[in-house]
């Protein structure tokens, strides 16, 4: 979602970007000050769900989404003021036909009982906004957890009685009435724009099957006149909405101290492509079959706001001490403890190098002094007119500016100044994608909170090159990736070893391992069972289903959504074999996903025995 603001925001053209910087690297300096030797927290956790709302038209035989989700969040949200003890903390999200939801409390990370709680807690939020739907007489629709609306860009997918407009997307494609209508959604996509000098473009692959046809662009160009920026046989996308518009399952963890956050946001790292490619499922985009199984090529391209002198140091205009090698929206450049060191830090980081005696002089930790640094090569999009002269010894909200649009696969949260909660540090794992059922879902959130729980207790050592981990990510965009591919993975990880032997593992190998590598799931089935006396029975017979599971998924035995989803759509009556999806194919997709949610229909390939 974000940092949300009240009241109106600046014009790309109005916005002091040195001040907001200059201010935001201030904010960071007095959190760190006062926070850096905070007594120890407990080990609290969360999940965020994005729910999409979509609409069936009984007469056309099509889907679209819902752009009503404004008056349903709303009123949820106002039960959720109300109450003290209400389960739900609901959040706008870019789509207006997305809801993001989260526990309306943390969970005790500390208490392998409360992972039940996380099952439960999705079902509810689920189950309500089906409720207000029904409450506000809005019928025929379905609210699902998808990663992506399959026919977004495609004709008669955003309906409005309105005139359209596209003043903030410029887009071929879209309009403005499918963003979000809180100010920060539309400036965003106006401002990367601007910023920019032009449209995002967006290009992925087409998967090309028996029939498919040459797909160009030769005669499509854009509303400012210019030839559209579409590679041959790609799907290309031009607006944020393509990529932010997109819904996945994020979880974020409150380290015990500062040194416990850089350790887990480190050991972490490494498992950013893994997690992604386990839970792929996004093989469509703009009415395609595309050859990529996961969505987060699409949404760095749909906010990569970088100008050409940004990219190139050849560039006529470049006049950075820096490149821009990635989008603000990427896989992690670097580690944060001082244990890495520079042959694990193998990438080189672009910095604002002006902000780091600022840093150093308060002495920030140089790994942190330089992701800070990096973090402020990127311009604030979104400043909020009542938000510019603030008391930065009171408030973090110049910095969060910058942090909130740093999309990276890990994200390091410093606690916030002027704090009423006690917040302390915390890491947010980001990079796995939307799955059908709460059950799913569930599942994938407990591995990592228990992932952790064993990095706490076991010390792993999980470092490897950063360029490794860069190359896992590209290659868990492949289709299939978790039992087509091999990932970089460090095989010694017991011990004290300071050099990786670092080798290419499936994904099988890497979660449920092989002859020269125990794998991941057999430490965490161990910790479960070493704390077997702790727990009820029904929490040990779960925590084992989910590994179980995720096991069985790792293997290739049970199938990633996406590859169900691929399956689904080649043996579809109204599939011609040209990697063209149609109404058609999507609502009967949709409908099939709904019906397995509900558990009216079994699917043996996604779920074996387990839902």
């Amino acid at each position: 979602m974000g940092f949300l603001g009240d009241g109106g925001t600046l014009s790309w053209e109005e916005i002091n970007v040195e001040l907001i910087k200059a201010h935001g690297i201030d904010e960071f300096v007095n959190v760190w000050r006062a926070m850096k030797g905070t007594n120890p927290r407990p080990h609290l956790w969360g999940d965020e769900v994005e729910f999409s709302v979509f609409h069936l038209e009984p007469e056309s035989n099509t889907v679209s989404v819902l752009l009503k989700t404004s008056e349903i969040l709303a009123s949820l949200t106002e039960e959720e003021e109300n109450s003290a003890e209400y389960p739900v903390g609901w959040r706008p999200e870019y789509g207006r036909w997305m809801l993001e939801a989260v526990p309306g409390k943390p969970y005790n990370g500390d208490d392998l009982n409360t992972l039940l709680e996380v099952e439960e807690n999705m079902a509810l939020r689920r189950r309500l906004i089906e409720e207000k739907l029904q409450h506000k007489n809005i019928a025929n629709t379905l609210v699902l957890s998808v990663s992506h609306f399959p026919l977004l860009g495609c004709t008669s997918c955003v309906p409005t009685d309105t005139e359209v407009t596209r003043d903030a997307c410029n887009s071929l494609f879209t309009c403005d009435e499918a963003i979000n209508q809180h100010p920060r959604f539309g400036t965003l996509t106006k401002n990367i724009r601007l910023r920019k000098g032009r449209n995002v473009e967006i290009n992925v692959p087409l998967f090309m099957d028996v029939n498919t046809q040459p797909l160009t662009y030769d005669d499509l160009y854009t509303l400012d006149g210019n030839r559209a920026p579409g590679k041959p046989n790609h799907v290309y996308c031009d607006a944020m909405i393509f990529g932010m518009g997109q819904c996945c399952l994020q979880a974020t963890f409150q380290a015990t101290d500062l040194n416990d956050a850089f350790h887990l946001y480190d050991s972490l790292l490494p498992f950013t492509p893994i997690m992604m490619a386990l839970t792929a499922a996004t093989p469509l985009l703009r009415g395609y079959l595309t050859e990529h199984d996961v969505r987060w090529s699409v949404i760095s391209q749909a906010v990569d706001d970088r100008k050409d002198s940004e990219i190139s140091s050849s560039h006529p205009s470049h006049n950075k001490n820096y490149v821009l090698r990635k989008s603000r929206y990427a896989s992690v450049s670097s580690y944060l403890s001082p244990d890495a060191g520079p042959d694990m830090n193998d990438l080189e980081l672009a910095m604002e190098e002006k902000y780091l005696p600022t840093l150093r002089e308060a002495e920030v930790p140089e790994p942190l002094a330089r992701h800070v640094a990096h973090l402020f090569t990127r311009d604030p999009l979104v400043v909020y007119r009542d938000n510019i002269d603030l008391d930065d010894t009171k408030c973090s909200d110049h910095f969060e500016c910058i942090q909130s649009t740093n999309w990276q696969s890990l994200r390091f949260k410093p606690p916030p100044l002027g704090q009423e909660h006690n917040i302390g540090w915390r890491v947010e794992f980001r990079t796995m994608e939307l799955q059908f059922t709460d059950y799913e879902n569930a599942a994938y959130a407990c591995f990592i909170n228990l992932l952790i729980q064993v990095i706490r207790k076991e010390g792993p050592n999980f470092y490897m090159p950063v360029t490794k981990i860069d190359e896992n990510m590209e290659t868990a965009h492949a289709v299939n990736s978790v039992k087509t591919k091999h990932f970089w993975f460090r095989k010694n990880i017991q011990g004290g070893s300071s050099t990786p032997e670092l080798e290419e593992l499936t994904v099988n190998e890497i979660m449920n391992g092989s002859e020269n590598f125990d794998g991941i799931l057999p430490m965490l089935v161990q910790f479960v069972e070493s704390k077997k006396g702790e727990m009820e029975e029904t929490t040990y017979q779960k925590l084992n289903d989910y590994l179980a599971f995720i096991g069985l998924r790792a293997s290739g035995v049970l199938i990633t959504n996406a590859t169900w989803i691929r399956q689904f759509v080649r043996q579809h009556p109204a599939y011609k074999d040209d990697s063209i999806v149609n109404h058609e194919i999507v609502r009967d997709l949709f409908l099939k996903i709904n019906r397995i949610q509900k558990k009216e229909e079994q699917e043996p390939s996604l779920y074996g025995n387990f839902y």
